[in-house]
């Protein structure tokens, strides 16, 4: 549920393997949520909102499904006489002229992290950033039979790119790829109302921001910075245009003093004044307060809020939209008073108090206002307690040079940690595996190793309250276990693209690893404890995920059998046109409880594949927000069905506002069962999702985590059904009673 902030190119990296990622458990298992993600260490301070560069940009990925290869990559030859391995790629625009100097860099897919060699050079080998001739050619030395990811982008024009899939290539083959590269024309056009009552706010600035190529490692420029000039300011009707020449499918900002930030899509399917895309600003809130405690320093010192840019979302065009970058700081007077304006309502906030990248506070709890409230606070610097660690292996046996990291008890999701988890402190224990942490605010903290260490990243949790000044901690760290197996087909043919998860029994652990290419997987270091496993395969039509296995932490040798599944492949369609359109594809069964998506950038067609045999219904949106939905899609084991039309109409939306006893809540908006859209919400927080028009239910499932008389799952269900016009969002609040 939690979305992984990636920073640089880390988060280019996740954008990427979130496209090449499995789909969900072919049973239909409940889907995971999107949520929001932990607040990153603070940057030197600016005034007012920044948020840094959009790695949500969809660069030009040419995913690449697996094709015949051998059991292992094979290097590139280096005997001279022998023929070279070549791939050569094309870019052209859609007249089929070749497009020069354009960026092009090829990568494995199955590499996890690289570096890049920009080159004026138009070949070279994997990594490199080569340009284009004057024919749009590039060549690049690859290896023999390894799946690979081309990645076109350009400095001087936006182009929208065709995503084309490359199994490899053989040995000593000179293999060619033809991209095409787009370019877009004419205006987008925005209107900006206030979303109280649909207003149009006038004097808005917009911001905009092309996709940019692969950051590979750069760090980011800011997108938003509040004070500078801005790129258009909407007129007296609340109106705006700009260039998709400039902007292509990127993505804009709009803020004013007086309203909270939103982000949203930048594409071409409003490119009239008269059918604007329609902005919602809600009223900003506003922070204020004292800081007690604080020394005299002629470094100037902060507050700041930040939050993840997925809460600033307010459409679906923007559907990999993350980074822990979206902040807002007021300076700390002398007399140490603060003020913070234009805070977004109904988004979890993460504060800081601190100097240049120094944090001398942080708060463990998010802060959520109102739209329109005023918060006034009072914190003081050393008021927190002090934390003694102990590092002790399973024998009680003091473990020396370990680094323990300190969460915040919202940052984490479960209890297992991830390398990008934003740790709010960070010791090493001394010879006698003790460290100790100063000033820890009250509230709920998580303690850990940290993932690299060799040791199972698994936190423990504790709590420290208003009166303590010192509390004990003792952290059990776990090294060396592993499981290890291999993921077979159906039929115990080899596997070579396929993901295994593990999950403790009691479901605070969870784990995925990718498989080698000869099909065999290393879980580890794991805790002790049962694990039950599941393998899913990439891209696989007929074949679906591996029935569940309970194994201990340890055991050496286990076997996952794919099973038998079929898929059905669909197609977007404009009815009144004909047109293809692009978006994005969603799979539900009929009468079941699961749900699941494909995006495929600007692709036209989907394949929903690794289904179980049944009835299902399949939901299409396009780009544009228009939707539709197919019936009754008869699905049958070891059969491909396809392509189908689903023919998509203009749509509504619905804004679901949750607050209640569980972090997070899942809602599904349904109209004559059809499931058009399964969420997440975290409390305190709205999400949008697009409906069709009339008559739609909301079903809104929470669990809080405790138990009922019988020692079930306690489980809070909730419906509303309201009435949705095409193009207008219908409000639904969901207040549920601790």
């Amino acid at each position: 549920m939690k979305l992984a902030h990636w920073i640089g190119a880390l988060l280019v990296v996740g954008v990427v393997l979130f496209l090449l990622r499995p789909t969900a458990d072919p049973d239909l298992a409940a889907a995971e949520h999107p949520s929001s993600t932990a607040a990153a260490a603070p940057r030197a301070p600016d005034e007012g909102l920044e948020l840094a560069s959009a790695d949500e940009n969809r660069e030009s990925v040419a995913s690449v499904p697996e094709g015949p290869s051998t059991d292992a990559p094979e290097p590139v030859a280096t005997d001279k006489q022998q023929p070279e391995t070549l791939l050569v790629v094309r870019v052209i625009n859609q007249h089929r002229s070749p497009l020069p100097n354009v960026p092009v860099t090829v990568i494995a897919q199955s590499t996890k992290s690289w570096t890049t060699n920009e080159t004026e050079a138009a070949r070279g080998g994997l990594g490199d950033q080569l340009r284009t001739d004057d024919s749009g050619e590039v060549t690049v030395e690859v290896p023999a039979a390894t799946a690979l990811m081309i990645f076109v982008s350009s400095s001087e024009k936006y182009y929208r790119v065709e995503n084309k899939p490359f199994p490899g290539v053989a040995r000593g083959e000179v293999a060619r790829l033809e991209i095409i590269a787009t370019a877009l024309e004419g205006r987008f056009f925005g209107r900006v109302v206030a979303a109280e009552d649909g207003s149009p706010l006038a004097g808005v600035e917009v911001r905009a921001r092309a996709p940019q190529g692969m950051s590979f490692g750069r760090k980011p420029k800011p997108l938003w910075v509040r004070g500078s000039d801005p790129t258009t300011t909407t007129n007296g009707t609340g109106l705006f245009e700009l260039s998709l020449e400039e902007w292509g499918d990127g993505s804009a900002i709009a803020a004013s003093k007086e309203r909270a930030a939103v982000i949203f899509g930048v594409v071409e399917s409003f490119s009239s004044p008269e059918t604007p895309k329609v902005i919602r600003l809600s009223r900003a809130a506003r922070l204020t307060g004292r800081v007690d405690g604080l020394r005299a320093s002629p470094i100037p010192t902060w507050v700041r809020l930040s939050c993840s840019r997925y809460h600033l979302n307010v459409d679906d065009t923007l559907p990999f939209l993350g980074g822990t970058d979206a902040l807002w700081s007021g300076l700390i007077s002398d007399s140490g008073t603060f003020t913070v304006d234009g805070i977004p309502a109904h988004t979890p906030l993460t504060a800081y108090v601190g100097q240049q990248h120094a944090v001398f506070l942080r708060q463990p709890a998010p802060l959520t206002f109102k739209p329109g409230e005023t918060r006034t606070v009072q914190w003081k610097i050393g008021s927190g307690a002090t934390v003694r660690i102990e590092v002790v292996d399973d024998s009680g046996t003091a473990q020396e040079r370990v680094e323990v990291r300190l969460f915040a008890g919202s940052d984490l999701y479960g209890n297992w940690i991830e390398e990008y988890d934003d740790a709010a402190r960070r010791v090493a224990t001394d010879a006698s595996g003790r460290a100790t942490i100063d000033d820890v605010m009250p509230g709920e903290w998580a303690l850990g190793p940290a993932p690299v260490s060799g040791l199972a990243p698994v936190a423990t949790r504790f709590t420290v309250t208003p009166e303590m000044r010192e509390l004990d901690v003792t952290l059990r760290v776990h090294g060396g276990i592993q499981i290890r197996g291999r993921v077979i087909g159906p039929g115990g043919e080899s596997v070579k693209r396929a993901n295994v998860s593990a999950s403790l029994a009691d479901g605070q652990l969870h784990i995925n690893e990718n498989i080698e290419r000869d099909g065999t997987f290393t879980l580890g270091p794991l805790p002790p404890g049962k694990f039950r496993l599941t393998a899913n395969a990439y891209g696989a039509k007929t074949w679906r995920a591996s029935e569940p296995l309970d194994v201990e932490a340890g055991t050496e040798g286990v076997e996952l059998r794919l099973q038998l599944g079929g898929s059905v492949t669909v197609r977007l369609v404009d009815p009144a046109t004909g047109a293809a359109l692009a978006g994005s594809a969603s799979i539900h069964s009929v009468g079941g409880k699961g749900y699941r998506s494909v995006h495929a950038g600007n692709s036209t067609e989907f394949v929903l594949g690794g289904l179980a045999t049944g009835l299902y219904h399949v939901i299409g949106t396009s780009k544009d927000g228009r939707i539709g939905a197919l019936r009754d899609i008869q699905i049958t084991e070891g059969h491909e069905l396809g392509p189908f039309d689903v023919h998509v109409e203009r749509a509504g939306s619905v804004r679901v506002l949750y607050t209640g006893p569980a972090e997070y809540a899942s809602y599904t908006l349904e109209q004559s069962g059809v499931k058009f859209g399964m969420e997440g919400v975290r409390s305190g927080t709205s999400e949008s999702t697009a409906s069709p028009a009339g008559s739609v239910t909301v079903h809104l499932d929470v669990r809080p985590g405790t138990t009922d008389a019988n020692g079930e799952p306690t489980k809070i269900q909730r419906s509303q059904t309201v009435v949705v016009a095409a193009g207008s969002e219908t409000i639904v609040e969901f207040e549920i009673e601790e």
